[in-house]
């Protein structure tokens, strides 16, 4: 009930020693493909990823994909120069970990799910970062974050159901989002 009430579901949040972890879901009236098209495009997620500054697909050979990304958000943390990998199943499951860059891990999957409700969005992601960083920071932002961009991908792939939840899921882009 409560996703197809339009929330975004934190399943699990968690600090590890040297990172964190999250798991999330939320309910999609778009479908997968809409979604789908939105995660893997670097013009949107300079609208949903908080702080990137350089997105560039480097490769596209079929069923996986190559992104560099360059993401400042703040003087606390580090920025991030990465390149992430991912595996596609198209309109399944989107499968990603760090290629190269200055993470010491990073893992993660969007997978869909058709319902009678809508497109069922699980998400997890798993980082871990290369300098040691307190562990309420990490979930912390982690908590405070990830919710916000599924929001806002949603909102970007016109799933949120009315005009009114597609325009509350935009005004939680980190990024100039385009008006409804």
């Amino acid at each position: 009930a409560r996703p197809r009430a339009g929330e975004i579901l934190l399943l699990d949040a968690r600090s590890e020693s040297a990172g964190g972890s999250v798991h999330l879901q939320f309910l999609s009236q778009s479908p997968a493909k809409s979604v789908w098209d939105v995660i893997l495009s670097c013009e949107a997620a300079l609208i949903f990823v908080d702080g990137i500054r350089v997105c560039d697909i480097l490769e596209d050979p079929g069923d996986r994909l190559r992104i560099h990304q360059v993401i400042k958000r703040g003087w606390l943390i580090p920025t991030q120069d990465i390149v992430v990998e991912f595996q596609r199943d198209p309109y399944r499951a989107l499968r990603y970990t760090l290629a190269e860059g200055n993470l010491r891990d990073l893992e993660g999957s969007w997978l869909f799910t058709e319902t009678p409700d809508g497109v069922l969005v699980d998400v997890r992601v798993r980082v871990v970062p290369a300098v040691p960083a307190p562990r309420f920071l990490v979930r912390w932002t982690m908590n405070r974050d990830m919710p916000d961009l599924a929001a806002c991908v949603r909102g970007l792939a016109a799933g949120s159901g009315s005009g009114e939840e597609r325009a509350a899921d935009l005004a939680r882009c980190p990024g100039k989002a385009p008006v409804p």
